[in-house]
């Protein structure tokens, strides 16, 4: 009896793992040029926190914590898009799933507002562009469970820090990349697959450049994010902040790390 019951429960996880993967990959994803052909069809609410939402945000969208959104019946008449940062969406999509159940018309917009800003879509403020594009150490790591990165190791030096370390990485200096930039995209295209971009070098501060090399290809990768502060404000965090186990625990619990 209680191998049956045991049986079942394993039964039941494999069928809800296949079913959250099916919906991520078709019915709960809506792509930014959908919605921007039709976005008089829908109420974009925007879950980043509202730092990053008065920097900039997508017009006409309103700004909403994601917990908050199911208290807030009359939503329930709208289309709803989801809007967050981009580069992770297992918690985002556990949160429409159960907007879904509890009778919201809900989608996601596919890459968030990252994406958003890749396809030159219209943001409400063009001067604060780059803080779509930014990670934060801390949003680093809390998605490195969810998320599958390629990074790209633009720094003169490698890198020595093992959360860093375990992704798959290409270097490529920056001192090298005008003169070798086709090389350099060729090398992203051949290994990105599915995987978000992530660029970082020592100090953070000479992204801009190969952001708007990237931009201006035919093909570019759905999502790219710059760490913010560079490895250096990354090493920071893992040794004064990750070095407590309780902060590791509670820092690693998935939520949705972007909202407030």
């Amino acid at each position: 009896m209680k191998n049956f019951i045991l049986a079942v429960l394993f039964s039941i996880i494999l069928t809800q793992t296949a079913y959250a993967s099916t919906m991520e990959s078709s019915e709960l994803f809506i792509s930014p040029e959908a919605v921007f052909k039709n976005k008089q069809q829908y109420m974009l609410i925007d879950i980043r926190n509202s730092t990053k939402f008065e920097l900039t945000h997508i017009p006409d969208s309103i700004n909403l914590s994601a917990s908050s959104i199911n208290k807030k019946k009359y939503l329930q008449t709208k289309n709803i898009i989801l809007v967050n940062q981009g580069y992770s969406s297992s918690a985002i999509l556990k949160r429409c799933v159960k907007l879904k159940k509890d009778g919201f018309n809900v989608l996601i917009l596919k890459g968030g507002i990252n994406s958003w800003a890749m396809k030159e879509l219209p943001l409400s403020n063009t001067k604060n562009i780059f803080s779509v594009f930014e990670i934060t150490p801390l949003e680093l790591y809390k998605s490195l469970n969810s998320t599958s990165w390629l990074a790209i190791n633009i720094s003169e030096t490698p890198v020595k820090n093992k959360y860093l370390s375990d992704l798959k990485t290409i270097t490529f200096p920056k001192s090298s990349i005008s003169a070798n930039e086709k090389e350099l995209l060729n090398s992203i295209y051949k290994k990105i697959e599915n995987r978000k971009l992530l660029i970082y070098d020592k100090y953070g501060s000479e992204y801009f450049t190969l952001l708007k090399a990237l931009k201006n290809q035919k093909e570019t990768p759905n999502n790219i994010f710059f760490l913010k502060g560079g490895t250096n404000q990354f090493n920071f965090f893992t040794k004064r902040v990750l070095r407590f186990p309780i902060a590791r625990k509670v820092l690693s619990s998935e939520d949705d790390c972007d909202c407030d």
